[in-house]
């Protein structure tokens, strides 16, 4: 059964999309993400590392690159494999209702996957702690459609939140090694 998909998905492939994007076209799903880890590092540091693109690429699961366009606006790309097939996502975010270090907001958008979107708005906001740390609260809306969304909210929700642990843990380290 696996090699006659992967056969199916191969011969539809000249056609600009595989078997499994042309059956997930119609599926959406979308689904709230919400938060608070704290941090071992001061808002001020926090918020620096937030902003800067090499200390996101570096924490960033899968990402194996960050572009900064204009200030409050970058390109992340991912590469990510979910079975058979594997994608290559450009992720378009922009920074908005800045109010450093406390608080900003992120909307993004996956670029150019066709029927498959990815679109998605959180509220960050940055506290301090006691002993120099800090407190990192999110709220997130994302939506999901296609491929993606085959996935299942509960399976990319539990993903969301590994990888938002993850990534601060990382962005500590990596602040006490810069």
């Amino acid at each position: 059964m696996i090699l006659e998909i992967e056969l199916l998905i191969n011969d539809n492939k000249h056609q600009g999309m595989t078997m499994l994007d042309s059956c997930s076209s119609r599926i959406h799903s979308s689904f709230d993400l919400s938060g608070r880890h704290e941090v071992e590092v001061g808002p001020e540091g926090l918020w620096k590392s937030l902003n800067d693109p090499a200390a996101l690429q570096a924490c960033i699961g899968r990402c194996s690159r960050v572009e900064m366009q204009a200030p409050g606006s970058f390109v992340f790309e991912f590469v990510l494999q979910l079975g058979p097939t594997r994608r290559k996502l450009l992720v378009d975010v922009r920074v908005v209702d800045i109010d450093p270090p406390d608080r900003y907001r992120l909307i993004a958008q996956l670029q150019g996957q066709g029927a498959n979107t990815a679109k998605g708005t959180a509220d960050v906001f940055l506290g301090s702690l006691p002993g120099g740390c800090s407190s990192l609260s999110y709220a997130a809306r994302i939506e999901v459609s296609g491929w993606l969304a085959l996935v299942g909210e509960r399976v990319l929700a539990h993903a969301a939140r590994r990888s938002m642990k993850r990534f601060l843990a990382d962005l500590e380290q990596w602040r006490q090694i810069g």
